[in-house]
């Protein structure tokens, strides 16, 4: 049981093994299965059933797994941007548009998709990997670390939503910056005004303070961060020759380091 739906699994036997990174994939089943649950509580009237079920497909060259529910189902014209990063249904403060962004993410760089259908009553989400190991020659070249790219450089990460402030700070630590956190835009605006940010990564849409002031204040400091900045919701603030949506690539998560060094850090 899941917040009192009912998960039942429909699991082939002697499936062969797929290369992949355990947390990346955890994550992936995550977000279905919660994006599934909530689809399920946002509608009483409906069944409440999730089902994960495991194929072999193609040939027997790739896995396929499903997290199939018996909720409303979606929308045909929200359908086709499901995956589009932090585009979300639900109001402010209520979701991060993130998730399915993220999972795609880690599907593809795992060679893999991650497909979606739905109609009234059915949404299956499913993500298909190829099977197989890795050469040993090509364990040996992957790296076990990402590349530090922060060489110890201060960012601030401004966002109300726990969930994606732990998953940007987590990103950032792991890449070498050092992050301080504000909880909203007003907050924001006093650590921006006291301390010389290399990066700023925030959400635009705050009940405690826009993007978009804290933006023009930022660049009315330090004009070069137009090009050191990343938006939530890059089509509302005007970009420089960088984007300012850059996202980065999804990694396998750890519980976040996230000390907030500044006011309006959120716990």
């Amino acid at each position: 049981m899941l917040s009192g739906v009912v998960v039942e699994r429909d699991f082939a036997p002697d499936l062969p093994l797929i290369t992949g990174d355990t947390y990346q994939l955890q994550q992936i089943f995550l977000n279905l299965l919660l994006n599934a649950e909530q689809a399920i509580a946002g509608a009483p009237a409906a069944g409440g059933r999730i089902v994960l079920r495991t194929r072999l497909a193609d040939g027997g060259r790739v896995v396929r797994a499903a997290v199939i529910d018996d909720g409303p189902g979606i929308s045909p014209d929200v359908l086709p941007r499901v995956f589009e990063p932090f585009f979300t249904t639900k109001e402010v403060g209520a979701g991060t548009g993130l998730g399915l962004s993220v999972s795609y993410g880690i599907a593809v760089e795992h060679r893999g998709r991650l497909t979606v259908e739905s109609e009234p009553g059915r949404t299956e989400f499913t993500l298909e990997l190829p099977v197989g190991r890795p050469s040993p020659a090509a364990r040996a070249a992957t790296p076990l670390e990402p590349p530090s790219v922060g060489d110890g450089r201060l960012a601030l990460v401004v966002e109300d939503e726990p969930s994606v402030l732990d998953l940007v700070v987590t990103l950032l630590e792991e890449t070498g910056w050092r992050v301080d956190t504000a909880g909203g835009g007003r907050a924001a605006l006093e650590m921006v005004r006291h301390t010389r940010y290399e990066l700023i990564v925030s959400d635009v849409r705050m009940p405690d303070g826009g993007g978009e002031e804290l933006y023009r204040v930022a660049l009315g400091q330090d004009d070069a961060l137009a090009r050191r900045r990343s938006s939530r919701s890059p089509s509302s603030l005007p970009c420089s020759s960088t984007p300012c949506g850059a996202w980065p690539r999804p990694r396998p998560l750890r519980p976040a380091r996230r000390r907030a060094r500044g006011a309006g850090g959120t716990h």
